[in-house]
């Protein structure tokens, strides 16, 4: 069977450059290789210990200004391996210091397509109970927001790779046509009881809301202004209206 693998590099917002390795260059400084399937990529799963590894804590100073690439989405198991070990080894690994990588190994190893047990998965969740997620409380900088937006700009997923979330997605109805239990209602109505937006944000949205492309119409005169409508039309438009509201209180 040959499972679909990647490898990704986390590269340091805060290290802008020019970093070549062979035909490879990146924008920022990489620090980490891997390889995986599913959402191995994801910062959170390298933040399972104790802190100590060079990696985590390097992953918990920078919290939100890890850049991620990918060098391929379509190997399989073996070739993913071997485009880990080859590429950790072209850009050079700090601990020998021939380079900016914390791989604490040369690559090429590890389990692909393991299943965790559920039994396992139950142990795994009752250990990280209580205990606070690395990310909470903590926000975005401006100078963070600017960097993240800098490298996604240009950025467009091949047709591929859209094909792929395409054919993911399909079939999944997600919310469409679901609605909140009584119980979510009110918790969102007590969340937002006594929240009144400043006059600053007021007129925030207000500028957001001029600036939509959508609202073509400002500034313009409507197409019914000065026009008088006959009774037949006023009591045909009415009699739309009406059954218009009949149908949407029959879905309520």
């Amino acid at each position: 069977m040959v499972i679909e693998a990647y490898v990704y590099v986390y590269r340091d917002i805060n290290k802008p450059g020019d970093y070549k390795y062979g035909r490879l260059s990146f924008g920022y400084e990489p620090f980490y290789v891997g390889k995986g399937t599913r959402d191995r990529w994801r910062v959170n799963s390298h933040l399972y210990g104790d802190g100590s590894s060079y990696l985590e804590r390097k992953l918990r100073k920078l919290g939100d200004c890890v850049n991620i690439s990918f060098v391929n989405h379509s190997f399989g198991n073996k070739q993913a391996l071997e485009a880990e070990k080859n590429l950790i080894c072209g850009i050079g690994r700090k601990n020998f210091n021939n380079g900016p990588l914390l791989n604490m190994t040369d690559g090429g190893e590890g389990l692909c397509g393991y299943q965790v047990s559920e039994e396992t998965r139950k142990k795994l969740s009752k250990a990280s109970m209580g205990r606070t997620p690395w990310i909470k409380g903590k926000k975005h900088t401006k100078e963070a927001i600017e960097k993240i937006r800098e490298a996604g700009m240009g950025r467009s997923l091949s047709d591929e790779a859209k094909k792929k979330i395409s054919n993911f997605h399909k079939g999944k109805k997600w919310r469409l046509g679901g609605k909140n239990t009584a119980e979510h209602n009110n918790k969102i109505r007590e969340a937002n009881t006594g929240n009144k937006p400043t006059e600053e944000t007021k007129e925030k949205m207000r500028q957001a809301k001029l600036k939509n492309p959508t609202r073509y119409w400002l500034g313009k005169e409507g197409p019914t202004k000065g026009k008088k409508f006959s009774e037949e039309k006023r009591v045909e438009i009415r009699e739309k209206k009406r059954k218009t509201w009949a149908k949407n209180k029959e879905k309520k």
